[in-house]
């Protein structure tokens, strides 16, 4: 194996903990939520895999759509259940940031670092060979914690669910596909695809989180008129 494999790895997993320490702190009340973005994305998995074994004998091009549009509907419902739970007894702005934060590291260790060490250790490939799936980790996270602010937002607001349930199915399905579409019809250069798909994310979540972060001013200005 690669001793420098650990680099693609740091890359991949080292932002999201540093995000997840800095907006976690010592507060128990986030770590559980981020445990709980964790588990979320197993059990997201749990639900799609027989879905998926049944769509296995259909057309490449068909099963990508399927899988895309699947990990969306999945994975935000249970990203917004799961939100529920947890804001039962807390409207801590943080905690769909946690949860979210929870969420992208989960994907990334099963999706990404144990693929990484197993095909590094297998087939002996270079670190750098890792490099553009370590960048994408990292977009994916900026999705996952944005996805979490844009539906913790409904739930904090008292917002009508259904309508933001359904822009982050929607925009889930659609930042998934984006990649394989890019690929047929444009070009195969996998650092062009990241870079469009960073670029992509970016114009999606920057104003969720620009919104987002008023809560945490009114939140601010609560607290320091109930004390």
């Amino acid at each position: 194996m690669d001793p420098l494999i650990v680099f693609p790895i740091i890359i991949s997993i080292g932002p999201v903990i540093m995000a997840s320490i800095i907006n976690n702190g010592r507060d128990n009340r986030l770590w559980f939520s981020y445990i709980f973005g964790m588990a979320g994305w197993y059990i997201a998995l749990a639900f799609r895999i027989p879905i998926l074994m049944m769509i296995n004998f259909l057309d490449k091009i068909v099963r990508i759509i399927s899988a895309s549009l699947l990990a969306g509907l999945f994975e935000e419902t249970t990203r917004f259940f799961s939100l529920k739970y947890i804001m039962k007894e807390t409207k801590n702005p943080k905690a769909p940031i946690s949860l979210g934060l929870g969420w992208g590291f989960s994907e990334a260790v099963l999706i990404y670092v144990i693929n990484v060490l197993v095909s590094s250790s297998i087939y002996g490939y270079s670190w750098i060979e890792f490099l553009p799936g370590a960048f994408e980790r990292n977009t994916a996270c900026i999705f996952h914690t944005a996805m979490a602010m844009l539906l913790g937002y409904s739930i904090i607001r008292n917002k009508t669910p259904p309508p933001y349930l359904s822009l982050a199915i929607i925009l889930h399905g659609f930042t998934n596909i984006l990649p394989y579409i890019i690929s047929f019809y444009y070009t195969n250069n996998i650092w062009i695809i990241e870079l469009i798909l960073f670029v992509t994310v970016v114009i999606i979540t920057l104003p969720i989180i620009l919104i987002y972060k008023k809560l945490f001013y009114q939140n601010s200005n609560l607290d320091h008129k109930i004390s």
